[in-house]
This record gives structure tokens, C-alpha cells and sequence, in this order.
């Protein structure tokens, strides 16, 4: 397990609401954070793709650092470095 904190755009508040409970959720400058203990497995890396350029991973660097590697991986699927 990790401690994650993520940062969404406000436009998935309700997929935000689906995945996490309300007392992991707070609202800062417009923004939702989740701060949390969560499993650093594969299926956590491909939900948190799902929400594209919506999330931002704040902590830990590994977790950034997978979601990046992962995004230049779908980029070079279609030719674009």
C-alpha cells in the first residue's frame, strides 16, 4: 500500500464521489484531493488513466512517474513523440 494524494478537476466530482468516500474527498481552489492509502497495482494505474487529463498525481513520484510513463507509451500507439 501507498499514500497517494491526487488532485481532479471539479468536472469528475461525481466519478471522484463513485470511487472514493466523502471523507477522503476535500475542495481546494477548485479542485478535488484525495489523500489516501491505496494499492500501487496495475488496475489502480489504469483507473487513475481513465480520468486523462482531468487528475493530476501530486504523491508519491512513482506513482507520477508510472502515469507518465504510461501516457508516452499510448502517444507512441499513434506515432506522436
Amino acid at each position: 500500500m501507498i499514500f497517494v494524494s491526487l488532485e481532479f478537476d471539479l468536472e469528475v466530482r461525481a466519478r471522484v464521489y463513485d470511487m472514493f468516500s466523502e471523507e477522503e474527498i476535500k475542495e481546494v481552489d477548485n479542485k478535488l484531493i484525495v489523500e489516501k492509502e491505496m494499492p500501487m497495482e496495475n488496475w489502480f494505474i489504469e483507473v487513475l488513466l481513465g480520468f486523462g487529463g482531468t487528475l493530476k498525481v501530486i504523491k508519491p513520484l512513482n506513482l507520477r512517474q508510472k502515469i507518465i510513463q504510461q501516457a508516452q507509451s499510448i502517444l507512441k500507439q499513434y506515432d506522436i513523440r
